[in-house]
């Protein structure tokens, strides 16, 4: 049956679509907080109780609790969708996966940009990286028809190193230089 014409089964898949994206996030999520608390910092080099580890902690903690509330949203969305009637069609598992990673490639795009992000941090040092990152998500985000690359460039070098002077001078965090060690 189309999904469009019946909104329970609109409302089932977006259910399922919820569960399952909150399932992938909250394992990305447990892993970069667990990842986030192995980053040593020697206490000589921060004098803010906030330090290259905090931000990463708090970014993987708070993605982990949205990863549970997508989860709860659902089940909740599943469990409305059966409750007033609703009965799933006989489409294969392996059917409905492919719709889902069709129909969230953004989001798949997103967490492999950010997986990168993690991956090449000390390597290309924070500032170089995130620049990357924030270039790629602008680009992720923004609809084809809208997309600029010199608009996202210059967005990403301005908030990049925004972002870097904040951390690095207003709160004193050391942070990962990569192999240009030139600020």
């Amino acid at each position: 049956m189309d999904e469009n014409k019946n909104p329970k089964a609109a409302q089932h898949k977006a259910g399922i679509n919820d569960i399952a994206a909150g399932v992938v996030m909250g394992a990305f999520a447990a892993w970069y907080f667990i990842s986030a608390t192995r980053i040593t910092i020697p206490s000589s080099l921060s004098t803010s109780r906030l330090n290259a580890a905090s931000v990463p902690e708090l970014w993987g903690g708070l993605l982990f609790l949205l990863s549970v509330i997508l989860i709860v949203r659902g089940a909740l969305k599943v469990s409305k969708a059966k409750k007033d009637g609703y009965q799933p069609d006989g489409v294969s598992v392996s059917e409905k996966l492919k719709g889902w990673l069709t129909g969230s490639s953004a989001a798949i795009a997103m967490f492999a940009v950010l997986f990168a992000y993690v991956l090449l941090m000390n390597t290309l040092g924070f500032m170089i990286d995130t620049v990357l990152f924030l270039f790629c998500e602008f680009f992720i985000l923004t609809r084809k028809e809208e997309r600029n690359v010199l608009i996202s460039a210059v967005l990403a070098v301005v908030f990049g190193i925004g972002i870097y002077v904040l951390f690095k001078y207003g709160f004193s965090m050391p942070l990962p230089q990569g192999f240009f060690k030139v600020f």
